[in-house]
């Protein structure tokens, strides 16, 4: 949110993840303060522990190089504008 995105917007981004990483989101955790490696370092948890993903390294590495990105690189992919 401090990021400017929206309510809707969190729901977007929630579902987007969801349907490309094939996992479930807790969506409690885009409610609370936390950082975009926060969120890269959750969907890292919830992708390696998902059986569905064969392929968890390259998943991995998108990960890590999502978690070193800054929240205003992050913003800018998405399209929103920062608080």
């Amino acid at each position: 949110m401090a990021l400017g995105v929206t309510s809707l917007g969190l729901m977007r981004i929630k579902s987007r993840l969801e349907s490309d990483f094939m996992i479930r989101i807790d969506p409690a955790m885009l409610w609370q303060e936390c950082s975009c490696g926060d969120l890269a370092s959750e969907l890292h948890c919830r992708v390696l522990a998902s059986p569905l993903w064969a392929n968890a390294e390259a998943v991995e590495r998108l990960a890590e190089e999502v978690a070193q990105m800054d929240d205003e690189d992050v913003a800018h992919e998405l399209g929103a504008t920062p608080a």
